[in-house]
């Protein structure tokens, strides 16, 4: 695979972040599907996704952080530029099932029955997002 698909001037549009992005326009778009499925309210779909969703980023680049500390002990106030790369996937799962968990606090929500909906739309979101790993 091609690690750069598109580069025009300064915008370069790399293939692990074009299918990252597929990724979670699929799972997002799957998990609706599975709570219109099982006759769960889709705006509890729409609400609990897009809290996992930042879950999911900043997990990620936190688990970038912890792991790289060594490039940001001196500053910090590059922690937050994602720009030049630097999200871990498994940090993100992390921060996912995380952002549920407290989602599901917040809105006295059940953690499980959520869990179970988006765990087969997760599933496939982590592998189109493997596949840019390659």
């Amino acid at each position: 695979m091609h690690p750069e698909l598109i580069h025009l001037d300064s915008i370069i549009l790399r293939s692990y972040g074009l299918l990252i992005a597929l990724a979670i326009a699929i799972s997002f778009a799957t998990g609706l599907i599975l709570f219109r499925k099982q006759g769960l309210p889709l705006e509890e779909g729409l609400r609990s996704g897009l809290f996992m969703l930042f879950g999911a980023v900043a997990g990620a680049r936190l688990m970038y952080v912890f792991m790289h500390w060594d490039r940001f002990a001196t500053g910090l106030d590059s922690i937050l530029k994602i720009s030049g790369g630097g999200m871990i996937y498994w940090g993100g799962v992390t921060g996912c099932v995380l952002a549920l968990w407290i989602y599901s606090g917040i809105r006295s929500s059940y953690f499980w029955r959520l869990g179970d909906t988006w765990a087969p739309a997760a599933a496939f979101g982590i592998a189109v997002g493997w596949i840019g790993c390659l």
